[in-house]
């Protein structure tokens, strides 16, 4: 405790997964894959041209104390491992062990982590990975209720999106690769199950499922038991999809033995247009994890539905940022279907006469743009009118399925302005980022002395 030894995992364009001396800042080792060796000599060239991209993801470190004595000695069931994706260098991910031999004691020596690689996931090329496509979507390592020689036990999982189509840079339009989730043996990189689009091959096939899943994903135990039951995540398309998880996965399971998907939300379809057209100024696309938050909420929570799981994302093309066409809005879904979805029809899909259940749209949900909820300092409504009509919207039967603010300016003008980031709630308060490409010219450059 008086003395910790910290060591610093970074992932870099170079290709490179680094582990450094936190104490000293020494670089103890570098981990290269295969694939990117015949980067190294376009690096060393350093010629002219587009951006080269290596290791292009947060690691994400699974550090396992067994014993819960606070160091990681590697000989008494701990262990430290990294799992690496590769976003917009590859379509692989890998797993290295650096877990030390012995307890470490001196926080600057170098050498006593030796790393190997455990296993690899090659896109598109590992069996029942053959959709997995660039692998922006970071593992999350998770506990997970799994059936395994016919007992039901909790075992450590990783789960990942299966990625970005580089083929949609500046466009919006379906996928036939990265339109998906899996979840794998973290251990062993072995894959659980799987679900996807049509024609994806995975272990259960959502019909919508059609554009691709570039984010993380938003892991959920429902139930407060330790082990993750329910996922949600946002598409290319402007949809949110939620997924529940069966109790007892198998390796073995398809179709409704998998688990139940829904459909939260579909946003990017345009106002009135009933052959599935898209304005371009709706081509909203969803490229971070939502944030989930349960809630019980008498005030301005449905009738009969106070109870209900609030889904927050924000929308904005991450790979095209300077982008001013797409009108980017941030999103509060209320999910009512707090006790689980319903599959009558046993397909994986949930039921259409779910009432607890509804794919949201624009028109279902009361816009907040203008502030009409705010109070002053004494707790009463900075306009009673606008508040009383918002109130009424938000609990309403037609309105109530959530809210959303348009991210515009005073005038009303777009310009850009749009989410990159996931957001985050903390004591009832929700914080998110967003970026604004710059629009004036006569703008001072952040980075230029005035």
């Amino acid at each position: 405790e008086a003395s910790p030894v910290d060591k610093l995992f970074i992932a870099t364009n170079g290709g490179a997964l680094r582990m450094i001396n936190a104490t000293s800042g020494i670089e103890e080792w570098g981990f290269i894959p295969q694939e990117l060796l015949p980067l190294q000599r376009l690096l060393r060239a350093n010629a002219e041209g587009e951006h080269l991209y290596g290791l292009d993801l947060t690691p994400t470190v699974w550090l396992h104390d067994d014993n819960n004595d606070g160091k990681i000695a590697g000989n008494d069931g701990d262990f430290v491992r990294i799992l690496q994706a590769m976003r917009r260098g590859g379509n692989n991910i890998y797993s290295i062990e650096a877990t030390p031999t012995s307890a470490l004691t001196d926080p600057t020596a170098t050498g006593n982590v030796l790393p190997r690689l455990r296993w690899e996931i090659l896109g598109g090329v590992t069996a029942g990975f053959e959709f997995l496509s660039q692998t922006w979507s970071q593992p999350k390592v998770t506990s997970l209720r799994v059936t395994e020689g016919g007992v039901n036990v909790a075992k450590a999982v990783a789960i990942f999106a299966a990625g970005y189509d580089p083929n949609l840079d500046k466009e919006f339009n379906t996928s036939s690769i990265g339109n998906g989730i899996f979840i794998i043996d973290a251990a062993t990189g072995e894959l659980i199950t799987s679900i996807g689009g049509p024609g994806t091959g995975a272990r259960l096939e959502v019909p919508d499922m059609t554009y691709a899943i570039p984010s993380d994903i938003a892991i959920l135990d429902s139930n407060g038991d330790n082990s993750a039951d329910r996922l949600y995540f946002g598409d290319l398309g402007g949809q949110v999809w939620r997924v529940d998880l069966v109790d007892g996965l198998s390796p073995a399971s398809t179709g409704h033995e998998v688990a139940t998907v829904g459909k939260l939300a579909d946003i990017s379809k345009s106002a009135g247009a009933t052959d599935g057209s898209v304005h371009a100024a709706e081509t909203r696309k969803f490229h971070a994890a939502p944030d989930v938050v349960q809630v019980f909420d008498e005030d301005f929570g449905q009738s009969g539905f106070a109870r209900y799981d609030l889904i927050l994302i924000g929308s904005g093309a991450r790979e095209d940022p300077l982008s001013s066409a797409v009108h980017d809005t941030f999103w509060a879904f209320r999910d009512r279907a707090v006790d689980g979805l319903k599959d009558e029809n046993d397909d994986g899909l949930v039921d259409n006469d779910d009432p607890s259940f509804h794919t949201i749209v624009r028109d279902d949900m009361t816009d907040l743009t203008g502030n009409p909820l705010q109070l002053n300092l004494d707790g009463s409504p900075e306009d009673p009118d606008a508040f009383e009509a918002a109130e009424a919207d938000i609990t309403s039967d037609e309105n109530g399925f959530g809210w959303y603010i348009d991210l515009k300016e005073p005038d009303g003008q777009y310009i850009g302005e749009k989410v990159l980031s996931k957001p985050v709630v903390l004591a009832g308060k929700l914080f998110f980022t967003t970026y604004t490409p710059e629009v004036d010219d006569e703008l001072i450059n952040a980075c230029q002395l005035a």
